[in-house]
């Protein structure tokens, strides 16, 4: 679909609407995925190796989303 300014678009075309809208699905997604991992890393056990392994990559992750 071409871009077009709103003004030219008719009154009808609720196509902003649908934009708007698909676009808080990856901010949503973001959100839910930082908050999971950020839980991750608060109930990883710091005594193993891997839980340390594990914590690390979660709260990298986390910093990064």
């Amino acid at each position: 679909m071409k871009f077009e300014p709103i003004e030219k678009r008719n009154d009808k075309d609720n196509s902003i609407l649908f934009y708007m809208r698909s676009s808080l699905v990856p901010v949503l997604a973001d959100l839910i995925l930082s908050c999971l991992l950020g839980f991750l890393y608060f109930v990883s056990d710091m005594h193993t190796k891997y839980g340390r392994l594990l914590g690390l990559l979660s709260f990298g992750f986390w910093l990064i989303a």
